[in-house]
C-alpha cells in the first residue's frame, strides 16, 4: 500500500493526516526481489503467477499444481537475502461460475516461514482468529477484489523463504488441483498508522449478548474477533431465541474510551444464502452514557440512519462486507451495543462485527468514499432513464442478476461517455474500483463488453484529467472488458492501486463501448487504504 503526500494539496485535505511513513510494499513481488517456486505446476498456470501482482478476474493468471489428486503441494516465495516480515496474505481464487465451491476448496493449508537457525519450516502464529493451519477454505468472498484471502499478522521475523503447504485440496471428481492466486508478504513497521490511533478498538473489548446459540458454532466472541465471515461459515454471533425479539449484542471496555465512529457488520451473503436470511430489520446502535446510566442512540451524519430499518444494501467497505457505519460527535463511553428489535425471516438475530474507532484517528479508514453517505456525488455525461440513472453509480448496491442497479448512458452508439464521482473538497485516494454489472447469462458477449475504458482523477494543479497509474497488471486504459455472465458478489471489477493523490473528482472515460451501443457501470468506488 503506497503513500505519497502531494504538498500542493496538504492544507486542503479533508482527511488531514500526519506525515506519512515509508510505503508499505508487497515484498513478495518480483520487482521487490521475490522469486516464486512450487512443488509442481500445470501447463499455463505457472508458479510465477504467485507474485506477479496481477489478481485474477476469471480462471486465468493463477498457479495450479501439476500432480492432480496427489498431496501435499506447496507454493513459495524466496529472497536472496534475509527479509523482515510481519504480515503474510494468501489469496485464493475468485469465485466464478466455472469453478464451483467444491472445486476451489483447499483443506488443511499451512502457512510457514524458513528458520535458517534450525533449517526447518515453522508455522506462522497469527493473531486470534487467524488459524494456522487453515482447516477448511471453502471460498466465501472476503477480499475487496472478490478473491478469498487468508491474512496472518505476527511478531516480526527475518527469513529467506515463506511457503503455503496444501496438505489436502479439492477431492471432487472435477477438482483435484491445488491453486492459489497470489502470495503477498509485508513488513509494516513504520508504514501503518499507529495501532493506538486508528485500530478497531472493538478488538480490545469484551463481548456479551442477550443469548448465544446453543450449538456453540456462533459465539458472542465472533462480534469482535476481527474476522469477516460469510453466511456459509461460522464465527459470527447468533442469538438463541428463535423468533423472539429484541436481542442485543455489545462490546464493553474496562476503561472509558472516546470514540467517534461505530461500524456494524453482518455476514457476507453468497450463493444459496437468500437475501431474506441475511437481512436484519430495525437494528439500533447505541452507546452507554455513564452520567445518566442509560443507553443512547448514536447520531450519525446525513444518510446514516439509526435505527437501521433495512440491511439489504449498500456495501460500503473495501472488503465487500455489508456494513452500517456511523460517524458521530466524540463520546466517551465504556460500551456500545446493537439492539435487534426485529430479525431476519429465518427467525434469528446475528452480527459479524461491532467495531469502534478512537476519536483521534485521522488516518485512512478503508471506507468507500464515493458513497453518497460519505459526501460523494455521482456525475455522468448522460443517463438512459431513471431505471439506469447516474445516482446508481454510488448507491453501494450490487446487482446479482437482471436488477437495474447500474448506470447506462443515454447516447447509444456515440462515444466517448464518462461516469464519475465528485466531492466538494479534496479527498485523499489511493485506490479506485470500477464495478461492471454481472449481466445474466442470457446476455451475449457483445452486450457485456466495454472497450477502451480510461480511469482518471482531476488535477487542480494542471486543471486536467490525469490517468491513474496502477501497479503491475492494472492496465490503464482497460483495452477490453468483457463482463462474465455471473459473479458471486454481483459484479466484474477493475481495481487500481496507486500513490496517494488529493482530488475533487474521479471518472471512468469510456472511449468505446460494446457493439450493442451503450456504456454502463454498476459502481465507482474510491478508497484511502491503510
Amino acid at each position: 500500500m503506497r503513500r505519497i503526500i502531494l504538498a500542493a494539496f496538504a492544507v486542503l485535505l479533508l482527511h488531514a493526516a500526519p506525515s506519512m511513513a515509508a510505503e508499505c510494499r508487497n515484498l513478495a513481488l518480483v520487482a521487490n526481489g521475490g522469486v516464486a517456486s512450487a512443488s509442481s505446476e500445470y501447463s499455463g498456470w505457472p508458479a510465477t503467477a504467485l507474485n506477479n501482482g496481477t489478481r485474477e478476474t476469471s480462471i486465468d493468471r493463477h498457479w495450479s499444481d501439476g500432480t492432480r489428486f496427489i498431496w501435499p503441494d506447496w507454493a513459495a516465495i524466496e529472497w536472496s537475502s534475509p527479509t523482515r516480515l510481519d504480515q503474510i496474505v494468501v489469496r485464493g481464487l475468485v469465485f466464478t461460475p466455472n469453478k464451483t465451491v467444491a472445486e476451489r476448496t483447499l483443506d488443511r493449508t499451512r502457512v510457514q516461514y524458513w528458520d535458517d537457525a534450525t533449517s526447518t519450516w515453522v508455522d506462522i502464529v497469527g493473531r486470534s482468529g487467524q488459524d494456522n493451519p487453515i482447516l477448511a477454505w471453502t471460498g466465501p468472498t472476503h477480499a475487496e477484489d472478490g478473491a478469498e484471502i487468508k491474512q496472518f499478522d505476527f511478531a516480526s521475523i527475518t527469513t529467506t523463504r515463506i511457503r503455503v503447504q496444501i496438505e489436502e485440496g479439492p477431492t471432487v471428481l472435477t477438482g483435484g488441483y491445488s491453486s492459489l492466486d497470489e502470495i503477498e508478504a509485508y513488513d509494516r513497521g513504520g508504514c501503518d498508522p499507529p495501532a493506538s490511533q486508528c485500530s478497531n478498538r472493538g478488538l480490545d473489548g469484551i463481548a456479551s449478548a442477550s443469548s448465544t446459540h446453543s450449538s456453540g458454532l456462533y459465539p458472542v466472541t465472533g462480534v469482535n474477533n476481527g474476522q469477516v465471515e460469510s453466511g456459509a461459515t461460522k464465527g459470527y454471533w447468533n442469538d438463541d431465541t428463535n423468533g423472539v425479539w429484541p436481542d442485543w449484542v455489545q462490546v464493553a471496555w474496562a476503561q472509558p474510551l472516546t470514540i467517534n465512529r461505530v461500524v456494524a457488520r453482518i455476514p457476507l451473503a453468497q450463493a444459496g444464502f437468500p437475501t431474506g436470511e441475511i437481512t436484519l430489520r430495525r437494528t439500533r446502535i447505541q452507546y452507554w452514557d455513564a452520567t445518566t446510566s442509560t443507553w443512547v442512540d448514536v447520531v450519525g451524519r446525513s444518510g446514516q440512519s439509526n435505527p437501521i430499518l433495512d440491511w439489504t444494501g449498500p456495501i460500503g467497505r473495501a472488503d465487500g462486507t455489508e456494513t452500517r457505519m456511523f460517524h458521530i460527535a466524540p463520546v466517551t463511553t465504556t460500551k456500545i451495543r446493537a439492539v435487534i428489535e426485529d430479525g431476519s425471516t429465518d427467525g434469528w438475530s446475528w452480527l459479524d462485527e461491532l467495531e469502534a474507532y478512537a476519536a483521534d484517528c485521522a488516518t485512512p479508514s478503508n471506507e468507500n468514499l464515493a458513497l453518497g453517505t460519505n459526501a460523494g456525488t455521482a456525475i455522468a455525461s448522460s443517463e438512459y432513464s431513471s431505471l439506469a440513472s447516474i445516482a446508481k453509480l454510488n448507491d453501494g448496491r450490487r446487482q446479482t442478476h437482471l436488477g437495474r442497479t447500474y448506470w447506462m448512458d443515454g447516447t447509444g452508439f456515440s462515444w466517448p461517455d464518462w461516469a464519475g464521482i465528485k466531492w466538494s473538497s479534496p479527498r485523499s485516494l489511493n485506490r479506485i474500483v470500477l464495478r461492471g454489472p454481472a449481466l445474466y447469462s442470457s446476455y451475449p458477449t457483445d452486450r457485456r463488453t466495454l472497450g477502451r475504458t480510461r480511469v482518471q482523477y482531476w488535477s487542480d494543479d494542471s486543471s486536467t484529467w490525469v490517468d491513474v497509474v496502477g501497479r503491475s497488471g492494472q492496465d490503464n486504459p482497460i483495452l477490453n472488458w468483457v463482463m462474465p455472465p455471473d459473479m458471486t458478489d454481483g459484479s466484474e471489477i477493475r481495481q487500481f492501486d496507486f500513490p496517494t493523490v488529493a482530488t475533487r473528482r474521479i471518472r471512468a472515460l469510456i472511449e468505446e463501448g460494446g457493439t450493442h451501443g451503450w456504456s454502463f457501470m454498476e459502481e465507482i468506488e474510491a478508497y484511502w487504504m491503510s
